[in-house]
């Protein structure tokens, strides 16, 4: 059980009354540490912490999660806006979806829209969340006690994130693109919540045996097989990245050309862990969107341009070119490198690929020390670099 507060001094009572140890308590929403229940301390039914947490619950639906919202005081019309607060977020997750479906069957007929909109369907309908308002009283503990007795928690080694440290990988992997270097991010957004921080670190370390070296910290991980590097980033709980880069000035032959071709094996299989594990949360909705950067990519040259992967795929299969249009000028992406091999008829085509066995499997290494169809964006907050230098090797 955690409680979320932005009230000190309600926080601290909660904390008091229901006897929670410190990480268990938060001043406001994040990835949760572990599944479980959760109480929310609030002034208004306008919190933002009540509408995050209803999110979780939504996402969590499978789990039987509780969600105890407690006020110092209550009256019947605050009761009654906590409801509509609640089918609130049930009619936004359910346009949300809608909107989505209307979308995608839009485009050609494909495998890629086939699956997704099979996809939309399974997550079109979500069970009824559990909701309970309390006040803040001596009787609060003995009633908190008996709606989540029937909900187990274990804090998992994996969510135990005071295990990581908090350091990114700021010399193997900069902020931003060197010269020389092309990236391509895969960025998969949820409507409601995102994992819970042990499902993220599992997936994280599903990911391992794939590399040469890794470096984990509290955010992600990174992964290195020369010449490729995959960067994934949890920025927010509902934003997570999984980012590649490879060197071209490294690379020889065709492989200067095209060099997704190297690189897609590798994050093909970090997407395929990320959906397999999301498989297990059968309300986490999602969109994964394709984000390619600078004029490997992109004619004219462009910081970059997010896609929707499904509607890119699809619009390439049946038009085999794709291109949009920015401040009254024409772009085209550039397909062949993008897909050297061809655009999959699938995402299940996609996430197929597998990469090679790595030169050395050192799955514990560390690189570095511990102390129509898109839409311009930032991912991550980076941009194609300003800092032109070379890629240094540090051994």
């Amino acid at each position: 059980m955690f409680a979320i507060s932005s009230d000190r001094v309600l926080r601290d009572s909660l904390a008091g009354v229901l006897r929670l140890s410190p990480d268990c308590v938060f001043s406001s929403y994040r990835p949760l540490p572990a599944p479980g229940s959760i109480v929310v301390g609030i002034n208004e039914v306008t919190d933002a912490n009540l509408r995050f947490s209803i999110r979780y619950c939504l996402a969590n639906a499978e789990k039987s999660v509780q969600l105890i919202v407690v006020k110092r005081d209550w009256t019947q019309e605050e009761i009654e806006r906590l409801d509509e607060a609640v089918r609130t977020e049930y009619h936004r997750a359910n346009a949300n979806n809608a909107a989505t479906v209307d979308r995608i069957s839009n485009l050609p007929d494909c495998e890629w829209k086939r699956e997704r909109l099979q996809q939309l369907s399974d997550w079109k309908t979500i069970p009824t969340i559990n909701h309970t308002a309390l006040t803040l009283d001596d009787d609060l503990k003995s009633k908190v006690d008996k709606l989540v007795s029937s909900v187990p928690l274990a804090i998992t080694e994996d969510g135990d994130s005071s295990s990581y440290t908090t350091k990114p990988p700021v010399l193997h992997w900069t902020a931003d693109p060197l010269e020389g270097e092309v990236q391509l991010v895969l960025r998969l957004s949820f409507g409601l919540s995102g994992p819970d921080e042990p499902m993220f670190r599992q997936i994280c370390r599903s990911l391992k045996p794939l590399a040469e070296s890794t470096y984990e910290w509290i955010g992600g991980i990174l992964l290195t097989s020369e010449p490729t590097r995959i960067h994934v980033q949890r920025f927010s709980d509902t934003i997570i990245e999984i980012s590649s880069r490879i060197c071209v000035d490294e690379l020889e032959g065709s492989d200067c050309e095209y060099p997704m071709r190297l690189v897609w094996p590798y994050l093909a299989a970090a997407l395929k862990a990320m959906v397999n594990g999301l498989r297990e949360h059968s309300h986490m909705q999602y969109t994964i969107s394709i984000i390619p950067f600078g004029s490997h990519f992109i004619n004219p040259e462009m910081e970059s341009r997010v896609f929707d992967l499904v509607v890119l795929a699809s619009t390439a299969l049946r038009y085999n070119k794709v291109a949009f249009r920015h401040d009254n000028k024409i772009y085209s992406v550039n397909l062949n490198r993008l897909f050297p091999d061809g655009v999959h008829s699938s995402l299940s085509g996609l996430l197929s690929l597998q990469p090679p066995s790595p030169k050395a499997s050192r799955p514990d290494s560390v690189i570095e020390n511990s102390p129509l169809v898109s839409e311009p964006a930032t991912p991550g907050g980076l941009s194609v670099a300003h800092n032109r230098g070379r890629r240094v090797s540090f051994g």
